[in-house]
């Protein structure tokens, strides 16, 4: 059984809990759900000083978006992914950045590239979920929400 990644405290998603409750449930879901995703593990084509430098700079990237400077950590993800395209976590949390800027179509790319990535990272699909349900697509959103919760169950 593979082991777990590890995660890191990470800025939370606003979501207005007094709409129903479904969304107090997915509030509960988001605040429980992993909210940053550690950077990839090295690949055979990485040197371990590279791989250190690309860790140090996904990290920096985290502690500007937990500072609130979500401008600053979006350029990190964005040269991160431009030099490093598999990167799934850069993906997510730049799908996290536009999720709280209100940019639902740029986080829902972002979410769908990690998840391209990764079919089996279940907080991309849950925070797919509700970026579908912010562009009013619910039947995707309750599918994208249901394959989270079988990826991970718990």
């Amino acid at each position: 059984m593979p082991k777990a990644k590890e995660s890191t405290a990470m800025y939370p998603v606003s979501i207005n809990p007094g709409k129903s409750a479904n969304t107090l449930l997915l509030l509960i879901t988001l605040l429980l759900a992993a909210c940053s995703y550690a950077p990839e593990k090295r690949t055979a084509m990485q040197n371990p000083q590279q791989a250190t430098a690309v860790e140090m700079e996904f990290r920096q990237a985290l502690a500007l978006m937990q500072a609130k400077n979500m401008q600053r950590a979006a350029e990190k993800f964005h040269d991160l992914i431009a030099r490093y395209p598999q990167m799934t976590g850069a993906w997510a949390n730049l799908g996290l950045i536009h999720m709280k800027a209100g940019e639902w179509e740029k986080a829902q790319h972002s979410l769908q590239q990690a998840i391209s990535l990764n079919p089996n990272h279940a907080p991309a699909y849950n925070y797919l979920g509700v970026v579908y349900r912010n562009l009013g697509q619910f039947r995707k959103s309750e599918q994208a929400y249901k394959k989270a919760i079988d990826i991970d169950p718990g």
